[in-house]
């Protein structure tokens, strides 16, 4: 039997597909797995590693993830995924945001496949045994679920240990930096853009009764800008129409940001 692990604070990314019971049924278990297998899981490793390299496989030349030192840890089961940041530092909060964002961007690229997710807060045991537990964990998936719309966004616990210690100011700073000593003026503009991909927002969420409709409220938190260099109209590609109202809530609030996302920018 393996000692006790002490647990460790640290950032947590949980993320859901949205639509995938609705995409199983359509291609099938095994057309779904392969959806995965071309789609989804090359998305998520490239998002934990933060960035790829050119490789050469069969010949071929090819994109692959770049995993490093400062790469995320990850767990795909069924829709759901986890980020996983070894600590609660401005480094790995700063991976954390970056990898997210790459993770929506992936969702909205007209897959149909659209990704929720919430970046959460608490302690964390990651056991080589391969258990996964702590309130880290409860807290991301509890910000994940009361969504309603794809995106994603600070929980509370995040957002508050983000603001107490300057990581949201230091974010945006970091780019800003950047841009003030890049050569060119594309890469200065990527980097002013980098600077703003956390947001201030009224993020929709949603309470599920076991009884009745479900209900809708907002959560004042930061949320995760993915239109930064996205196509134009990605939001409405990215769902299918629905006959459930609340299928279609959480489309038109993905739509309602975007549309307030490139507003700002202007």
């Amino acid at each position: 039997m393996s000692p006790s692990q002490s647990p460790v604070n640290c950032f947590v990314g949980m993320f859901d597909v949205i639509g995938f019971k609705a995409l199983r049924a359509e291609l099938g278990t095994p057309g779904l797995h392969q959806k995965y297998m071309r789609g989804i899981l090359p998305a998520i490793a490239h998002s934990a590693a933060g960035k790829g390299k050119h490789e050469t496989i069969n010949g071929q030349s090819m994109y692959v993830p770049d995993f490093t030192g400062t790469t995320l840890k990850y767990r795909a089961i069924s829709d759901s995924v986890l980020l996983l940041a070894p600590d609660d530092s401005f480094d790995s909060f700063y991976q954390l945001i970056n990898s997210s964002f790459m993770l929506l961007q992936f969702g909205f690229n007209g897959g149909r496949a659209p990704f929720r997710g919430a970046i959460g807060w608490g302690d964390l045991i990651d056991d080589p045994q391969g258990i996964l537990l702590g309130s880290a964990i409860e807290d991301s998936y509890a910000g994940e679920s009361q969504q309603a719309w794809a995106g994603a966004m600070l929980t509370s616990s995040a957002r508050d240990i983000a603001e107490a210690r300057g990581y949201i100011e230091r974010f945006e700073q970091i780019h800003l930096e950047a841009a003030a000593i890049v050569p060119d003026e594309i890469s200065k503009r990527n980097a002013l853009l980098n600077s703003k991909r956390l947001v201030r927002y009224a993020v929709p969420t949603q309470v599920n009764p076991k009884d009745g409709p479900a209900q809708y409220a907002t959560l004042e938190t930061y949320a995760i800008d993915w239109t930064v260099r996205m196509y134009e109209g990605a939001s409405q590609k990215s769902f299918e129409e629905s006959k459930s109202a609340h299928a279609n809530t959480i489309s038109t609030n993905t739509r309602s940001f975007e549309t307030w996302a490139r507003a700002r920018k202007v």
